[in-house]
């Protein structure tokens, strides 16, 4: 009985630490305290927070959302497989995304050896022409005035991009020979007849800003009389020349060599001794005369230009101007320009002439092949001779006075054509 009473107290005693060591230490510790936790544990995860706390901070472990992207259209890429006048013809139409107006890019890549077995390419763009014309598969693609393209070439559709073609500076022009040619008939009004005027060139026009040329200078006869009883007379004039020089896009010059056939002159020749004047009246017929060429251009050749020829030829033991031609080209369209020439060759030839004519591009594209034809309407002249009085002194010395003039004026109305061709 004893012991019963002393057994109780004893698993009374045990129960009550058992349930002291359950109880958590938080509710033991006063409101309002928190406790404190050592820095190397780590803070507890939101599944770790006990019901009935609050997390501070959350932390996710699932990946970040990928949004999805379409990627941007690739431009569509073709190749130029024909031409057609001044246009081209590539493999890619409307199922490429290409509409009628829309710019195509047209240029060539080029392998580029760095070196230590590294290949580069080098992209080279030719032209920016428009679209015309266009099926499913291929497209007809405008360009301008001298832009060739080859065949093989890489077309590539472009967006906000402004066609190269221009009509006032188009792109020179190179590795081509140029055959040029033109010829005029004219009437004769102070006489019953009609006359021909004409001259030319054939030249190579450099790959590199250079041009060498054979140059016919204006050159033609007349056929005429006075009256039905008199016998028919004629005037003539002549001069050829071979030049070279400098030949860049925007300017242009050269210098050259030739020879002028220079008029008769009729006149009084006057001999003096220093005491006496003796003088006779006399005609030198015509004869060659040595000349000396100059070239010079502003502007570009096929577009808005002016050029000048000059010539200077040894007559009577001096130097004169034998020849100024001067030429204008004023350009409307891709395949049509104004232009309005004139000249003389002063007492030497006797020749002069003003021409206004329309040029147009018949066929090509500015390069090998190219046909222009300019038709126009005029005025032009020859002259029989010229007088003058001439005075000689000792013998060594010959000059002539300021009453030299030309003799046998042969003009009137006139029409042409100058014809082009590039190969």
């Amino acid at each position: 009985m004893t012991h019963a009473r002393l057994a109780r107290p004893s698993i009374l005693a045990f129960f009550l630490a058992q349930l002291a060591s359950s109880i958590p230490v938080s509710a033991q510790e006063p409101p309002g305290e928190q406790p404190e936790t050592p820095s190397n544990v780590a803070p507890p995860t939101p599944e770790a927070v006990p019901s009935g706390h609050e997390a501070t901070t959350t932390t996710s472990t699932e990946p970040p959302i990928e949004l999805e992207t379409t990627p941007a259209p690739r431009p569509a890429i073709g190749t130029v497989v024909g031409n057609r006048q001044n246009d081209v013809i590539v493999d890619i139409g409307g199922n490429a995304g290409l509409s009628l107006g829309a710019r195509v890019e047209l240029y060539e890549v080029t392998p580029v050896d760095l070196g230590d077995g590294e290949l580069a390419y080098s992209r080279e763009s030719i032209a920016i022409g428009e679209v015309t014309a266009l099926t499913g598969r291929r497209a007809l693609v405008r360009l301008g005035t001298n832009e060739a393209v080859p065949v093989g070439a890489q077309a590539s559709l472009v967006e906000f991009a402004v066609p190269t073609t221009s009509v006032v500076h188009p792109p020179r022009i190179g590795g081509v020979w140029e055959i040029s040619g033109d010829a005029r008939v004219f009437a004769v009004n102070s006489a019953l007849g009609g006359g021909f005027l004409g001259g030319g060139f054939i030249g190579y026009r450099g790959e590199r800003p250079f041009f060498v040329r054979l140059r016919v200078d204006p050159s033609g006869f007349t056929v005429h009389r006075t009256s039905r009883s008199q016998p028919f007379a004629n005037a003539a004039s002549a001069g050829a020349m071979v030049m070279a020089g400098f030949d860049h896009r925007y300017f242009g010059f050269g210098a050259g060599f030739g020879i002028t056939r220079a008029m008769p002159l009729s006149g009084s020749f006057c001999t003096s001794n220093g005491t006496s004047v003796g003088c006779e009246t006399r005609t030198e017929g015509a004869h060659a005369g040595f000349s000396f060429g100059i070239h010079a251009r502003v502007g570009v050749q096929d577009g808005l230009s002016v050029s000048v020829d000059t010539s200077f030829t040894t007559v009577r033991a001096r130097s004169e101007m034998s020849l100024i031609d001067v030429r204008a080209h004023i350009p409307v369209a891709q395949r049509l320009g104004f232009v309005l020439r004139g000249g003389s060759g002063f007492l030497v030839t006797g020749a002069s002439w003003v021409d206004l004519g329309a040029r147009m591009r018949a066929r090509g594209d500015g390069g090998a092949g190219s046909l222009y034809v300019t038709p126009f309407l005029g005025w032009a002249r020859l002259t029989d001779r010229s007088e003058g009085q001439f005075f000689r002194y000792d013998d060594t010395q010959e000059f002539t006075d300021d009453g030299i003039r030309a003799e046998g004026k042969r003009s009137g109305a006139s029409a042409g054509i100058t014809v082009e061709y590039r190969l």
